[in-house]
């Protein structure tokens, strides 16, 4: 979440330089004596005019939440893909001594799953391997 000053109408600031923030959920928090809004802030460059942005809008923060769903996707997978690497080797090691074959294959099944989840790359919950004994 970002903190900013905007009001909770306030849907987007273009800057001179074409830097746009785009602003998503705003609603207004209390903080010491003064009032300041949180929620989702999206920043990109364009080219485009003040009356432009305010009437592509919708179609520009849908575009920016994709890239950024896309961005995540990316980094769960890469941290995915570290922890199959580890996964595989324990799963090597449980073959080898006949012990947490079942739990270490469960785990490392569990990971190949995470993109299949439902909040898939925003809300992931990171299985969690059993104890092995």
């Amino acid at each position: 979440m970002q903190r900013n000053s905007k009001s909770d109408n306030e849907k987007f600031t273009l800057f001179e330089d074409g830097t746009l923030h785009l602003y998503d959920n705003l609603h207004e928090v209390a903080a010491d004596e003064s009032v300041q809004y949180e929620g989702d802030l999206y920043i990109t460059k364009t080219s485009l005019t003040q009356e432009e942005v305010e009437g592509q809008f919708d179609s520009l923060l849908a575009a920016e939440k994709e890239k950024w769903k896309q961005y995540m996707a990316k980094v769960v997978r890469e941290q995915r893909n570290k922890l199959l690497a580890q996964a595989d080797i324990l799963v090597n090691k449980a073959v080898d001594t006949g012990v947490g074959e079942t739990e270490a294959k469960a785990y490392r099944q569990a990971l190949r799953d995470v993109p299949e989840q439902e909040g898939f790359p925003l809300n992931v919950v990171w299985p969690v391997l059993e104890v092995i004994r």
